[in-house]
């Protein structure tokens, strides 16, 4: 093998090891949307017939209450984490 191939040869293995690497942190946006979204259909789905949500769901969330002000957004961001 000479210096040419070994070059074109280890530029071809750099470029595909550059693509997994991007497709990896793609996928991991990817699962950090769904993550998001189904965090947000599950709060969503838990609201009561009144069209909120009881002290007693928030607690179960680690809300406290009243609930302040983001606290859906925080949540969703807490339940992403440890999706």
């Amino acid at each position: 093998m000479d210096i040419k191939d070994y070059t074109s040869s280890r530029v071809f293995v750099g470029v595909r090891e550059l693509d997994e690497r991007q497709s990896a942190r793609h996928s991991q946006r990817r699962r950090a949307a769904m993550a998001r979204m189904d965090a947000a259909k599950m709060i969503e789905a838990a609201k009561s017939p009144n069209g909120g949500w009881t002290k007693e769901t928030l607690a179960g969330w680690g809300v406290p209450w009243p609930p302040p002000k983001g606290w859906k957004r925080d949540l969703i961001e807490r339940l992403k984490k440890g999706a």
